[in-house]
């Protein structure tokens, strides 16, 4: 427990979900092995799209920190990352920056624009810490931060990165307690102003996704990099993407994790 904030409702709610089977659906064992593996890799860049902690405590952002150091070493700003909702869990954990002071290279503001290897890449930071909930917020500020970034490219093609889903298939509905707050927003501005891809996490399940509400925008979720399950769209892993000049993407494959030191890699269809 983290005593600068213990009266935080959250925490405790948190550490008994923990205990009731989190722990053994992230197993720790599986961290490492799962670094080990991206930094084989021959791959341009490294996207993470948030939860680096579970409860947002400063042993766990530097523990988290030591994790990715070998792929910081290697990526440089190669290696691009936002905060989870995770990350922001209490308000106290916010104001005392714990995820920055680890993380001095992440992403944390309303929309910031990247370069990633020629392409514009737009990072949007929507995880909010509330009082019991684990909803993000995407509020009409938000949305003016980045349609300003939008406008600065001129038209050009680009791509777009956030922790949480605007749409979910049909077979994987988001829960109210957990979803993006204003999501009706994002989705209308990529109608108008289409990201050729949505990068995100939050829901631990990956999958390939163009909503009717924004058919040209693809929405690709990367799953858990540390979940154990039964079913492999769920199982601890990644994406690779193959992604040309123009920020579409030409192929994608799934990497899971199969708890034995083993490894599996399908393609992913991209509808």
């Amino acid at each position: 427990m983290d005593w600068s904030d213990a009266f935080a409702l959250k925490r405790w709610l948190g550490q008994v979900n923990l205990r009731r089977g989190r722990a053994k659906r992230f197993p720790p064992t599986w961290r490492q092995p799962i670094m080990d593996q991206i930094l084989k890799e021959e791959v341009d860049a490294v996207l993470f799209t948030g939860d680096f902690s579970t409860f947002s405590l400063k042993a766990e952002f530097e523990e988290a920190a030591a994790l990715f150091a070998p792929l910081r070493e290697k990526f440089g700003e190669r290696l691009i990352a936002i905060p989870g909702n995770h990350d922001v869990y209490t308000r106290n954990s916010v104001k005392r920056r714990y995820l920055e002071q680890a993380f001095p290279w992440v992403h944390s503001e309303a929309a910031t624009s990247l370069d990633l290897l020629g392409i514009p890449l737009i990072c949007v930071h929507h995880a909010v810490p509330l009082l019991l909930r684990s909803n993000g917020h995407f509020g009409s500020e938000a949305c003016a931060a980045l349609e300003r970034e939008i406008a600065e490219l001129k038209g050009k093609p680009y791509l777009l990165a956030g922790h949480f889903p605007y749409a979910c298939p049909p077979e994987w509905p988001e829960t109210w307690e957990h979803r993006l707050i204003g999501e009706e927003r994002l989705a209308e501005l990529m109608r108008r102003q289409p990201a050729s891809i949505y990068f995100h996490g939050h829901k631990h399940v990956r999958w390939a996704l163009r909503p009717p509400e924004s058919p040209d925008t693809l929405c690709l979720n990367c799953g858990s990099a540390g979940m154990k399950h039964e079913d492999p769209t769920r199982q601890a892993g990644y994406l690779i993407l193959d992604i040309n000049e123009n920020a579409a993407c030409e192929s994608a494959h799934s990497v899971v994790y199969n708890g034995d030191e083993t490894w599996t890699r399908e393609a992913l269809k991209i509808p």
